[in-house]
């Protein structure tokens, strides 16, 4: 996206508009089609690096913070810990009942000794 942004922005200040229509004349229909390609290509690694540089910057901060956290609030984090497994587990007896134990079981294959 920079680079087309780039390439119009030479283009308005060098009043070229012709290069554009150069690029994509009779002559050179290719290379038109390989700005437009390259350029594509270009934003998205660009995009891909930004995601990258993000993600890195959030582990970083979360690896860093959630220690320090966990020993100033333990108590209330082990206690929410112990209710959310025990609605995780009658959840999970629910889920059991109305839907696990309706699934047909196929015969059990015998070992090949």
């Amino acid at each position: 996206m920079s680079v087309v942004i780039l390439w119009m922005i030479i283009l308005s200040l060098t009043g070229g508009d012709h290069l554009y229509f150069l690029c994509l004349e009779e002559r050179h229909p290719c290379f038109g089609f390989q700005v437009i390609a390259a350029s594509w290509v270009l934003s998205i690694v660009e995009l891909v690096q930004l995601l990258d540089l993000v993600l890195h910057r959030s582990a970083f901060i979360l690896l860093h913070m959630v220690p320090v956290f966990y020993e100033k609030y333990e108590e209330k984090v082990d206690l929410f810990a112990e209710e959310a497994m025990v609605e995780i587990k009658k959840q999970y007896a629910v889920f059991n009942v109305k839907v696990l134990s309706n699934i047909p079981r196929g015969p059990l294959k015998t070992k090949k000794v």
